[in-house]
C-alpha cells in the first residue's frame, strides 16, 4: 500500500494567468496519480476520491469556477443509440453493412455483446423511494463467455443487421425520392429553359448572320472594301436593326436583309443607313412588304433624284396622302417604280404622281393600271399623233401650245388641258380624249380629268397637302408612328422584336460553344476512325452508353427508390420466414422496467 499526500495551494489575483497555470499543474498531478494507482486497494482509491472532492470544493470556494460532471459515451453506445433512434445517414448504413460483411470492424459484434450482457444482467430490487417508485440495481457482468453465449450473440448480430438493412433501405427510398424530385426540378426549371434559350438564340444569330454575310458580300460593288470597313458596316447595320426592333417592332433579321438589298443596289455608308431607316419607316407607316417599300424608296431617290432628306419629306407626304384619301401607301409604292421616271422627265415629282393616282383611284382605277396609264398618256401628250392634233385644232384647242407653254410644269399642263376639254360638250370631250390617249387608256384618263381638282374630290386634299410645310407633314407621320408603336399590340411587338434582337446578339456566344463542342466531337470521331476494329467496337458501345447517360442520371432517383423497396422487402421476408428478431436497443433502464413489469 502506498500513501501519498498532495497539498494544494491556490492563489487568485486579478491576473488569472498564474492561477490557470497552477490549476493545470495540479490537474496533471491528479491524472498521473490516478494512472499509477489503478488496481491498488480500496483505501487508496477512497483517498483519491477524497482528494478529487477536495479539489472540486477548493475550486468552487474561489467563486470563479463551476463544476460539471461529464460521462463520455463509447462508440458502441453512440452507434446503438443512433441505430435505435434511426438517426444514421445512408452512407453510415452502407458503411456499417460493408464493414460487417468484410469483417473490417467489430462495432456490430461489440453492440451485440453489450446487448447480451444486458439480457443476462442481475436485477436487485431496492424498495420504493420517497415518491413511492421502485428502485433497482442493475448489475451487468464486465465480461462475456462468447462460446457459451454464441447463439445469443448470433441472434443479436442478425437483429442489428436487420435493423441496419431495414433503416438503410428506407433511407435509400427517401434519397431516391429526393433525387428524383431534384432531377425533375433541375430538368424542367434549368436544363429545358437553358436548352430552349440557347437554341432560340443560336437560330436567331444564324439567321441574322446569314444576312450580314450577304451584306458584306454585296457591299462596295467592284470597289474592294477593307476588312475593317466591312466590320464597321456590319456593326452599324446591326445597331440600326436593333434600333428599328425597339422603336417600331420590326424584325431584326428583316432590317438586316433590307440593308443587304439596298447595298446590292449600290448604297454605301451613311446613304445606306439612312435609306434603311427610311424604307423601314415607309414599310411600317404603309404596312407594306419591305421589298415593295424598298422599290418605292429607290424609285423616289433614283427617278426623282432625291437625297436622304428629301426622301424623308416625300415619305411624310405620301403618308399624309394615305391618311386623307383612299390612296394607300401600298398603291403609291406600286406606282412609283412604274411611272416615276416618266413623271420626273416631264418636270413632275412624287407629289404630282400621288395627285394623279388619287384622281384615278376615285374613278375606280387601281394603282397598277393607273401607273401604266400615266406612262402611256404622258408619251401621247408630248408627242400626239397628226390625227389627234387635227381633231383638237378642230375643237379650237392648241395641244402643242399647251404643252410648250407649261414646259417643266406637268400638273400645269394637265390642268390646262383639262380646262380646254371642259369647254367641250361631253361627246366631243370623250372623242378628243380617246383620240389623244387611245382606246385602252380612255377610261383611265377620263377618270383623271373628271376628278382632278373638282369640288368634292379627294384631289383637293392632296393639293392642300402639296402646300403644307415639311414640319406639318413630319408631325403627321410622327403622330401616326406613335399611335402604332405605343398601342398595346405595338408595345408587345416592340418588346418581342427587342428580345429577338438581343437573342441574336448573344446567340453568337452559344454558337461558339456549340462549335467548340462539335470540333471536339469531330476530333474524337477522326481519332476513333483510325483505331483497330475491336477497339472501335468497344468504344462504340461506350459511346452508346454515354449517349443515354443523361436519361440514366434522371432515372437514378427512380431506380434507387425501386432498389430500396426491393432490399426492404427481401429482409422483411427473410425476417418473417426465419423468425429473426427485431432489434430494439436494450439499456439498464429498460432492464429494470422489464423486471418491474414481471413483478
Amino acid at each position: 500500500m502506498v500513501d501519498q499526500n498532495i497539498n494544494t495551494n491556490i492563489t487568485a489575483t486579478a491576473n488569472f494567468s498564474s492561477l490557470t497555470a497552477q490549476l493545470q499543474a495540479v490537474t496533471a498531478q491528479l491524472i498521473k496519480l490516478q494512472t499509477t494507482t489503478v488496481g491498488l486497494n480500496q483505501k487508496l482509491q477512497g483517498q483519491i476520491g477524497q482528494m478529487n472532492r477536495s479539489f472540486v470544493d477548493t475550486m468552487r470556494s474561489t467563486g470563479q469556477f463551476s463544476s460539471h460532471f461529464v460521462t463520455l459515451s463509447s462508440d458502441v453506445d453512440k452507434f446503438g443509440k443512433n441505430l435505435d433512434a434511426g438517426r444514421m445517414k445512408l452512407g453510415q448504413y452502407f458503411n456499417t453493412w460493408q464493414s460487417h460483411a468484410k469483417g473490417t470492424t467489430n462495432i456490430v459484434k461489440e453492440l451485440a455483446k453489450q446487448q447480451v450482457m444486458l439480457q443476462n444482467a442481475v436485477v436487485q430490487p431496492l424498495g420504493k423511494n420517497a415518491q413511492g417508485l421502485m428502485q433497482y440495481n442493475v448489475m451487468v457482468a464486465r465480461g462475456l463467455d462468447e462460446n457459451k453465449n454464441k447463439l445469443q450473440l448470433l441472434r443479436q448480430e442478425q437483429a442489428i443487421m436487420n435493423k441496419v438493412m431495414q433503416d438503410g433501405s428506407n433511407q435509400l427510398i427517401n434519397w431516391g425520392k429526393n433525387t428524383q424530385w431534384a432531377g425533375r426540378q433541375l430538368t424542367v426549371g434549368l436544363t429545358v429553359p437553358i436548352a430552349a434559350f440557347g437554341a432560340a438564340a443560336s437560330k436567331a444569330f444564324r439567321d441574322a448572320d446569314a444576312e450580314l454575310i450577304r451584306l458584306q458580300k454585296v457591299y462596295g460593288g467592284l470597289t474592294a472594301s477593307t476588312t475593317a470597313e466591312l466590320e464597321k458596316v456590319r456593326r452599324d447595320v446591326t445597331g440600326i436593326a436593333k434600333e428599328m426592333a425597339s422603336a417600331y417592332g420590326v424584325s431584326f433579321k428583316d432590317t438586316i436583309a433590307l440593308a443587304a438589298d439596298l447595298a446590292a443596289t449600290g448604297k454605301q455608308g451613311a446613304d445606306l443607313m439612312k435609306a434603311t431607316q427610311e424604307t423601314t419607316r415607309l414599310a411600317v407607316l404603309g404596312e407594306v412588304d419591305r421589298q415593295d417599300a424598298m422599290k418605292a424608296t429607290l424609285a423616289i431617290q433614283n427617278a426623282f433624284k432625291q437625297n436622304t432628306q428629301e426622301l424623308t419629306e416625300s415619305i411624310n407626304f405620301l403618308n399624309a396622302v394615305e391618311n386623307q384619301t383612299s390612296t394607300s401607301l401600298a398603291d403609291l409604292t406600286e406606282a412609283i417604280p412604274k411611272a416615276g421616271p416618266v413623271i420626273k422627265s416631264l418636270g413632275g415629282d412624287v407629289q404630282d404622281l400621288a395627285l394623279y393616282l388619287t384622281a384615278m383611284k376615285e374613278g375606280g382605277v387601281n394603282a397598277s393600271e393607273g401607273a401604266n396609264a400615266i406612262k402611256s398618256a404622258m408619251a401621247s401628250l408630248i408627242n400626239p399623233t397628226k390625227v389627234a392634233r387635227e381633231m383638237f385644232a378642230g375643237f379650237g384647242i392648241d395641244i402643242a401650245g399647251i404643252v410648250t407653254s407649261n414646259a417643266g410644269d406637268l400638273t400645269g399642263t394637265i390642268v390646262a388641258l383639262q380646262k380646254s376639254l371642259d369647254s367641250l360638250d361631253p361627246l366631243s370631250k370623250s372623242k378628243a380624249i380617246e383620240q389623244l390617249f387611245g382606246k385602252f387608256q380612255f377610261a383611265r384618263m377620263s377618270a383623271l380629268f373628271e376628278n382632278l381638282g373638282k369640288e368634292g374630290s379627294q384631289t383637293l386634299q392632296v393639293l392642300d397637302l402639296m402646300k403644307a410645310s415639311t414640319q406639318e407633314l413630319a408631325a403627321i407621320s410622327d403622330r401616326e408612328l406613335k399611335m402604332m408603336t405605343e398601342s398595346a399590340s405595338g408595345k408587345y411587338r416592340r418588346a418581342l422584336e427587342s428580345v429577338k434582337a438581343d437573342l441574336a446578339v448573344i446567340g453568337e456566344s452559344f454558337l461558339k460553344i456549340n462549335t467548340f463542342i462539335l470540333n471536339v466531337i469531330d476530333g474524337i470521331v477522326k481519332f476513333v476512325g483510325k483505331l483497330p476494329g475491336p477497339i472501335k467496337s468497344i468504344l462504340t458501345f461506350v459511346g452508346g452508353l454515354t449517349a443515354v447517360a443523361g436519361p440514366l442520371i434522371m432515372l437514378t432517383g427512380v431506380l434507387a427508390n425501386f432498389f430500396g423497396y426491393i432490399v426492404k422487402g427481401m429482409f422483411s421476408l427473410k425476417q418473417f420466414f426465419k423468425g429473426g428478431e427485431q432489434f430494439k436497443l436494450l439499456t439498464p433502464e429498460l432492464v429494470a422496467a422489464d423486471a418491474a413489469a414481471k413483478q
